[in-house]
């Protein structure tokens, strides 16, 4: 966003600066130094950027109130107007400088030269004069300001491919089924977040036994996955400690362990797997290796402290399926260990046809215990579908910024280029052009642009746009990369449509003048 705003207020600079090359070599007639002109157009840029950077900061406090007003203080209000006005004057002079130094070397001889290039047209003599033609010679007449506005539509496009990407790759489902219920169509579960003390003592009431029984005889219900766990206090051999739960892995997890192992083997023998090394890294700054004694201290049914040291057997990576913790433990090995029934959740999978029946059998089997929830697949979807509403929100708004700013400069380069080849355009009425010949000539320079532009935005967002696809699909949030047609499709007809409307309205001011008051002006 802050090239894209770099690039416009580059942009509006040098266009300035290239129209008022006769005044400025007036000024240098007159005596003024470089050094004033230089300090004229950095000065220009300061009296436009200080009362937006003031507005712009007002407006954002405002709108973050009404957003999160506990969050909102006077003293984060103060330093974010400071940062963000000293952000705003070092953008604006790092982007005029350089049009500052144009005009501050401009020859006191160019004022009284033509400030339009004017085409000659006897240079192009081996060619048709078609609309086509002219588009091409417009186009490229001044390079640097098609190739910053391209640029900056081209950024706009590439932001906006990407956010959509990430919304139409984005699967609830497969998150729901990745971090919440693999297997079946209903959860009942404990709540992980309890405080160490409440959830051992939750899970030594050993709800889940007498649940498994009484849902097994339940009509249409097709299997029950567990899920069991336990409070632990952890250390290693280099004095690293914290608390944390103990995963229970069984026979449905396995597949999923042994497709994300890093180094080690996970047999009956294993005694301790361990997960994500990296974040285990960023956190602790412990590297664990295969063979490392981690030394576990946990409560069990009776109330006793064990402490139990175990070795490192296999490490996997984040993407082994069972969710943020770091450890895992053969399932019946926590049981033994823990000396109960450890289960803190189970799946149940339905039939189809049985769906509706067994949802109220369990509703009805949970309703009289506070401790235990039932939630069903949908209601995950929901929930995930919910969180990220806000994530694709402010993608599309940051993308609708930059479009904001990359219109501005598409406004700017076809006003000057309509404005600067009137009198061009005149001579060519003048020798028999029509209107709707200089008006289709206008609109191909624009859809050069846009096409460019949009050829710039699948290049690049592409690719971009699969490498979110593929991180959702890691992440379980996603089944790939899913290229978004209708969100581009409309991009590309808004694009279009804006660059067509806007040289009509441009044309049609001026198009109605004789052709002696077009070359007059």
């Amino acid at each position: 966003m802050f090239l894209a705003a770099a690039l416009v207020i580059y942009s509006i600079f040098y266009i300035s600066v290239g129209q008022k090359v006769a005044e400025f070599g007036q000024l240098r007639t007159i005596g003024a130094s470089k050094k004033q002109i230089y300090k004229i157009v950095l000065k220009q840029g300061y009296m436009l950027a200080v009362p937006g950077i003031l507005i712009g900061s007002i407006m954002g406090t405002i709108i973050s109130y009404c957003l999160q007003s506990k969050g909102w203080s006077v003293f984060a209000f103060i330093v974010s107007l400071c940062g963000a006005c000293l952000f705003g004057i070092l953008l604006v002079y790092i982007s005029v400088r350089k049009p500052a130094k144009i005009a501050a070397n401009t020859s006191p001889i160019s004022a009284l030269k033509n400030p339009v290039g004017i085409v000659n047209y006897r240079t192009h003599k081996r060619h048709r004069i078609t609309p086509v033609y002219l588009a091409k010679i417009s186009f490229s007449r001044n390079r640097k300001k098609s190739l910053l506005t391209i640029l900056s539509l081209g950024l706009c496009g590439v932001i906006f491919f990407l956010a959509a990407s990430y919304q139409s790759s984005f699967n609830a489902e497969s998150m729901a089924r990745y971090w919440d219920m693999k297997y079946g169509d209903f959860k009942i579960s404990i709540d992980l977040e309890n405080e160490s003390e409440n959830l051992d003592a939750l899970l030594q009431k050993e709800y889940f036994s007498d649940y498994v029984k009484r849902v097994g005889d339940i009509e249409g219900v097709s299997n029950i996955f567990t899920y069991a766990t336990v409070p632990v206090d952890f250390s290693t051999d280099n004095d690293i400690s914290d608390s944390t739960l103990m995963l229970g892995y069984n026979e449905k997890d396995l597949a999923s362990l042994n497709a994300a192992v890093l180094s080690g083997n996970i047999t009956d023998d294993t005694e301790l797997v361990v997960s994500d090394p990296e974040r285990i890294y960023d956190v602790y700054h412990w590297k664990p290796q295969i063979g490392d004694t981690v030394t576990f201290n946990f409560k069990n049914h009776s109330g006793k402290t064990i402490t139990k040291a175990f070795k490192i057997g296999a490490i996997t990576s984040s993407n082994d399926g069972m969710g943020g913790y770091i450890f895992r433990m053969p399932e019946n090995m926590l049981k033994e260990l823990a000396g109960y029934d450890c289960t803190y959740a189970i799946e149940i999978q339905a039939e189809a046809e049985y769906q509706e029946i067994i949802e109220q059998e369990l509703k009805l089997l949970v309703s009289d215990n506070r401790d235990v929830r039932l939630q069903t697949l949908q209601d995950f979807i929901v929930e995930h579908q919910s969180d990220n509403r806000a994530g694709f929100t402010l993608a599309y708004a940051i993308a609708a910024i930059l479009w904001i700013f990359a219109v501005i400069n598409q406004i700017n380069l076809t006003v000057t280029n309509l404005l600067s080849q009137k009198q061009e355009m005149g001579t060519l009425k003048s020798i028999g052009m029509t209107n709707k010949q200089l008006e289709q000539a206008f609109m191909m320079e624009g859809l050069f642009t846009t096409l460019i532009a949009l050829l710039i935005t699948a290049v690049v967002g592409i690719p971009g746009g699969y490498a979110i696809g593929i991180f959702l699909k890691n992440a379980g949030m996603s089944t790939g990369f899913v290229f978004p047609v209708v969100a581009f499709t409309l991009f590309a007809v808004a694009m279009f449509m804006l660059e067509s409307l806007m040289t009509i309205l441009l044309i049609h001011s001026w198009k109605k003048q004789s052709v002696i008051a077009i070359m007059r002006n």
